[in-house]
């Protein structure tokens, strides 16, 4: 099987030098001690979540066969997020 590695230089380039996340983060006072190190440790377990558990169900969701009718998504993805429905409004 393949591996996934998240573009983790990729986003903190687009966050904090194109974006400059960090000065939008503290003109909002709920989230002014948002700073670039929080906000890199966030990228950074996001992409954990996306190597670790989405994409190893990205196999057993291809060869499971599904009607986009019935279900939007194979019955595997609930799994990743704890029960969450799938079933998105169209």
């Amino acid at each position: 099987m393949g591996q996934y590695v998240a573009p983790l230089r990729d986003m903190q380039f687009v966050l904090h030098e194109l974006l400059h996340v960090e000065d939008e983060f503290k003109a909002l006072p709920p989230y002014a001690e948002v700073n670039r190190d929080l906000a890199d440790q966030v990228l950074e377990e996001g992409g954990k979540f996306a190597a670790e558990i989405i994409f190893p169900l990205n196999q057993s969701g291809d060869a499971e066969s599904h009607d986009e009718a019935d279900s939007p998504c194979p019955s595997n993805q609930p799994i990743a997020f704890h029960g969450a429905s799938c079933d998105l409004p169209r």
